[in-house]
């Protein structure tokens, strides 16, 4: 049987379980909501969701949004969905356990406005792969890639609907390529550090379905 660790946010607003020896979120989701600017009535779409963190932390900070969480593995579906419960945020959080490249418009009972995601970061063939599944398909790229999610992005976003995603700062080249293919025009690009005068390690990049502006670079967060 499963152990769980159980989160507790926002001073004990948020109460997230966590597989013990699975996957579990890090920093990454905290600083992409971090960068979402001020929902009102939008639905969003969370990308490989995991055990819930984006959706269930973006609807305690604006109820009047409402949430989809696509997550393929079905262990972390279960647990994201007993999150929800938890929270009781069952009226504004669906859970769908489904690979996200299978979904189209109507599937959702709403137009999608934004896309979020920190999604599988490294290449199949880079890097050792972690003998727990769960952590393997939760960091590489084995059941969807980025070419893949922005492909999924273009076809499930609303006219002019936007994608915030958070990325290893090396592979910006990847997010951009991708996006233009695919006609998403970057809007804002915030690299992230650690420490100063070192190299980047994430990088927070915004875009719109069907822009035309130019991006803005803001100035780096330090962490």
């Amino acid at each position: 049987m499963e152990n769980f660790i159980t989160e507790s946010l926002y001073n004990n607003n948020l109460l997230i379980n966590q597989p013990e020896n699975g996957y579990r979120f890090s920093i990454d989701p905290f600083l992409l909501c971090s960068e979402i600017p001020v929902l009102t009535d939008q639905t969003i779409l969370d990308i490989g969701c995991g055990s819930g963190v984006i959706p269930l932390i973006l609807v305690s900070k604006y109820p009047e949004i409402k949430a989809y969480g696509i997550e393929i593995q079905h262990e972390l579906a279960s647990i994201a969905k007993e999150n929800v419960i938890k929270n009781s945020m069952e009226q504004k959080i669906s859970i769908l356990c489904k690979d996200v490249k299978e979904l189209t418009k109507q599937d959702f009972a709403s137009k999608i406005d934004i896309i979020i995601s920190n999604p599988p970061y490294k290449r199949i063939n880079s890097g050792r792969l972690n003998p727990n599944p769960q952590k393997a398909i939760a960091r590489h790229e084995i059941s969807l890639n980025i070419e893949d999610f922005f492909i999924c992005a273009a076809r499930l976003l609303s006219k002019k609907g936007k994608v915030f995603i958070i990325f290893p700062a090396n592979r910006i080249y990847d997010l951009l390529k991708n996006m233009d293919k695919n006609n998403i025009q970057p809007t804002i690009i915030k690299f992230i550090h650690t420490k100063k005068n070192h190299a980047a390690k994430l990088v927070i990049v915004s875009g719109i379905k069907n822009g035309l502006q130019q991006p803005s670079i803001m100035p780096p967060l330090y962490i």
